[in-house]
């Protein structure tokens, strides 16, 4: 599917368990339990690992693909719940790796300043006082959380 392969990123899993791995630490996909189980974690780390193999077999996509399109939706806080959801965000994140991450990714500060400015020129806003409240901890998540407000996912 990808035309572009000059400028890979750096550290690009080698196997779809490497992936799955990486798309659980990043969005939490596939969350076992140890407590409520039945199963062993192996069969199911498996079975998980197999839906990530059939969603590159069915969008004929490669690894590369899925995880800079992981890095994307991780930069960009759109959700992700399962592998197949990163399949729409594949041209959009090549695009996003050519030019921003190459040449420096935006400080995360500067995007949470450009929401502050955006909700500045709204007098009836809400989200200002909570954006500007937010301590510096905390702020990753209500960055994503005003995200999501102004541009639901589609």
């Amino acid at each position: 599917m990808r035309t572009e392969t000059a400028a890979e990123p750096a550290n690009i899993p080698k196997t779809d368990g490497a992936l799955y791995d990486l798309l659980q630490e990043l969005f939490g996909i596939g969350e076992y339990d140890e407590v409520t189980s039945e199963e062993p974690f192996w069969k199911f780390r498996r079975r998980e690992v197999a839906k990530v193999v059939a969603t590159r077999k069915k969008w004929d996509t490669a690894i590369a693909d899925l995880y800079v399109a992981a890095l994307y939706c991780k930069a960009h806080g759109h959700p992700v719940r399962a592998a197949s959801w990163l399949n729409r965000h594949i041209k959009p994140a090549w695009d996003w790796w050519k030019y921003d991450a190459r040449h420096g990714a935006v400080d995360f500060d500067d995007l949470y300043a450009k929401a502050i400015h955006a909700e500045a020129n709204k007098p009836e806003s809400t989200w200002l006082s909570r954006l500007l409240r937010t301590a510096p901890g905390f702020r990753e998540e209500v960055y994503k959380q005003w995200v999501q407000a102004h541009h639901p996912p589609a």
